[in-house]
């Protein structure tokens, strides 16, 4: 990793865990720099008119289309890509992980996730929270497989306890790459929010920060000098647009 603190972009979907999201933060920062993106539904359960969490700025779907004019103006999920190191989707609702699965991208944060940078070898995690019922559901299931196939397509996870070690990519003329980590799995039995008990709860969130920051150190990822300067001026533009706020163009 570079000499900079790592940064870390936590994304936030339509669950209850998300009241956390504070908490995570905060455990997050204290070792890396962090910003956030919630979908629309997150927003039911983060303080009314957020702006930031934990100091932490957030940026919403509205941000995206109140930064952009024309061609030339930034692509605000392309900026957040570019700034961050690790992506961490937690809380991961059932509805959000079939989108993942399914390569949509219909708002600011699956937009980060489809475009993220898999062959630079940036970390990806994710978080599941839902009712033990949604999580045991043969859909769920179906779109877990579909996730971990289509990390597969683009690398192959090295077995664990093998190090370092790369594994050439299968398609013709791509690097070799490692892939995202495992997902951080529900805790094994817990009392939800809804007052069923069983799988679905998010996982602890020391155990979330400590899976980003192992999966960081085992990525090693060395930025280039165009890919620092290319950081840095995503940093500059993602201060601008946080900055202009999330309400739409009038002009």
């Amino acid at each position: 990793m570079p000499s900079r603190r790592p940064r870390v972009l936590l994304g936030l979907t339509g669950s209850v865990a998300c009241v956390k999201a504070e908490e995570l933060v905060r455990a997050l920062q204290s070792w890396a720099d962090v910003r956030c993106c919630a979908t629309p539904a997150a927003l039911h359960f983060l303080p009314p008119g957020a702006t930031a969490l934990a100091g932490a700025q957030l940026f919403l779907d509205a941000h995206e289309w109140a930064a952009w004019r024309g061609r030339g103006d930034p692509v605000l999920h392309i900026s957040l890509r570019r700034w961050a190191d690790l992506l961490l989707i937690a809380p991961l609702s059932a509805n959000s992980l079939a989108k993942l699965a399914g390569g949509q991208a219909d708002g600011l944060l699956l937009c980060v996730a489809r475009a993220w940078d898999w062959r630079g070898g940036r970390p990806v995690l994710v978080a599941p929270a839902m009712n033990t019922e949604m999580w045991e559901h043969p859909l769920t299931a179906q779109a877990r497989r579909r996730r971990r196939a289509r990390a597969r397509a683009h690398a192959h996870i090295a077995p664990r306890g093998a190090g370092l070690a790369r594994r050439r990519h299968r398609a013709a003329g791509q690097q070799a790459v490692r892939a995202p980590p495992p997902a951080v799995q529900p805790l094994t039995r817990h009392s939800l929010m809804c007052g069923d008990v069983g799988l679905g709860a998010m996982a602890e969130v020391a155990t979330m920060s400590s899976a980003a920051r192992e999966a960081l150190a085992a990525s090693a990822r060395a930025g280039s000098a165009a890919a620092e300067e290319e950081a840095a001026g995503a940093d500059v533009e993602l201060n601008a647009a946080w900055a202009q706020g999330a309400a739409p163009r009038t002009d």
